[in-house]
């Protein structure tokens, strides 16, 4: 997912007054006790920065717990390290407000663990998911999800089925169009506060 967020002063040389932050976060299938790793890669448009790391998402309880091990860095001789310590903090709040949940019964869970812990939606943590099912208009939020074509999925199906039947030869792989519906379960990374300059009056 791409999150923009104002620049800070140091970056806007190398991308403009925008930050344009490339976020993919790739969960494996859950282990038999339910939790989940996955692997994380962040990029930043204009810049030579990149992230890479794990991430691990456990179950205690009622809670699930995300810890993510990365590493952030910006390929810059003698400027790299002070833009890697004024870009940090942007990368992180975007890591920290973007989470995509893997289908909408998840996330209504997710929306109702946030709510009963005082976390706002999406003001604080926003929330993304899969599948457009009937209930995600109605949760609270409403749901910002990717509506699938279950119907030409399930017709492509069973083409694909009667054909290895008969003893013919499968069609190619059929791509069949997503749609994104934006709802108000996400909205934009919030800015990171500006330092106060050293010695400026409060």
């Amino acid at each position: 997912m791409l999150a923009e967020v104002p620049a800070p002063d140091k970056a806007k040389p190398f991308t403009g007054p925008v930050l344009k932050i490339d976020l993919t976060i790739v969960w494996q299938p859950p282990s038999l006790n339910g939790n989940r790793e996955g692997r994380i890669q962040v990029a930043i448009e204009g810049m030579p920065a990149s992230m890479g790391g794990t991430g691990e998402m456990v179950h205690v309880g009622t809670i699930t717990e995300v810890d993510f091990n990365a590493e952030f860095s910006i390929n810059l001789p003698l400027i790299g390290r002070g833009l890697e310590v004024a870009a940090a903090p942007y990368v992180r709040r975007v890591i920290d407000t973007q989470q995509a949940v893997g289908n909408d019964y998840l996330a209504g869970g997710a929306l109702s663990a946030l709510d009963a812990a005082g976390v706002p939606v999406p003001q604080q943590m926003s929330v993304a998911s899969f599948n457009d099912n009937d209930f995600a208009p109605y949760l609270h939020p409403p749901l910002t999800t990717v509506r699938v074509p279950i119907r030409a999925i399930g017709e492509q199906s069973a083409a694909q089925l009667v054909a290895q039947l008969k003893g013919e030869t499968p069609t190619r792989v059929v791509l069949l169009p997503v749609e994104l519906i934006i709802r108000n379960s996400t909205a934009a990374a919030p800015a990171v506060p500006s330092r106060r300059p050293r010695g400026a009056p409060r």
